[in-house]
């Protein structure tokens, strides 16, 4: 959101004269208007050219960061829909580790962020052991260092072998019976 745009939404709109912060969440928020006011904001192709023809951004991103911005404005319309109307969080932290290497969405999806993860990880490092609070959020923390790939196929050969086990075992229980 752009000046522009923060001075044509708030145009006839009078000041605050209080100072009275809970006045302002006395009454809950209509979900349904604040998604649909929104959703305008974060669409990504949209947001993306708004950002674009932004008099601040023409002057000051460089030009070559410009063509790598879709993916980042993907994600933010991903979280902001996930937030307002929820979604699948596997299929949201799949999408993240595969095609960004963003931290913050990963955290988010697995109801973590910087601070949480920086304060479980400093508590850790002090107490040296990991108290089981801070544990989701240090895996968190973990999975965008993750190779994945790797992780994978460690994953495949360990449900392989244990299936084959499995098969094994079992066919020997049935022949001695």
């Amino acid at each position: 959101m752009d000046s522009e745009e923060i001075i044509r939404i708030t145009e006839g709109v009078e000041p605050l004269s209080d100072f009275y912060p809970k006045r302002l969440t006395d009454t809950h928020p209509d979900l349904k208007a604040a998604y649909q006011f929104g959703r305008n904001y974060f669409d990504s192709s949209a947001a993306l050219r708004r950002f674009l023809s932004s008099s601040f951004i023409k002057e000051t991103w460089p030009q070559e960061w410009r063509k790598s911005l879709d993916l980042f404005f993907l994600v933010r319309e991903t979280r902001f829909i996930s937030e307002m109307s929820g979604s699948n969080w596997l299929a949201d932290l799949d999408l993240y580790l595969r095609h960004t290497r963003l931290r913050t969405p990963v955290l988010a999806v697995q109801n973590s962020d910087e601070f949480r993860l920086t304060f479980a990880e400093n508590f850790a490092a002090r107490s040296g052991s990991v108290p089981p609070e801070a544990s989701p959020d240090l895996i968190a923390g973990r999975w965008p260092d993750a190779n994945l790939p790797q992780l994978f196929n460690y994953s495949r050969r360990r449900r392989t072998a244990a299936s084959q086990i499995s098969m094994t075992s079992s066919c020997s229980s049935t022949s001695t019976v």
